[in-house]
C-alpha cells in the first residue's frame, strides 16, 4: 500500500495529538494520525449524510475534552 505525506500546521498538529493522547487516557490505545484522519472523515460523511443544513455542516474541530462530542461520534 502506498503512503502519502500530507501537511499540516503544528498547531493542527497539537490538536491531533491532543486528541490522540486523550483516546490513549480514556481507551487504553492510541490510534495513528492515518486513523485519526479516518475518523475525521468518517465522522464528517455520517454527519453529512443525515440531511443536515449547509449551515451546519461544519465539522466540529475543538477536540477539548468535554467540549467536543467527535470521540462520542466514532464508532470503530
Amino acid at each position: 500500500m502506498a503512503h502519502v505525506v500530507i501537511s499540516v500546521s503544528p498547531e493542527t498538529k497539537d490538536k491531533l495529538d491532543t486528541l490522540r493522547n486523550n483516546i490513549e487516557e480514556e481507551q487504553g490505545f492510541k490510534l495513528s494520525y492515518s486513523d485519526v484522519v479516518k475518523m475525521l472523515l468518517k465522522t464528517y460523511e455520517q454527519r453529512v449524510g443525515t440531511g443536515m443544513t449547509e449551515d451546519s455542516r461544519q465539522v466540529e474541530m475543538d477536540f477539548d475534552e468535554g467540549k467536543s462530542e467527535i470521540l462520542d461520534r466514532f464508532k470503530g
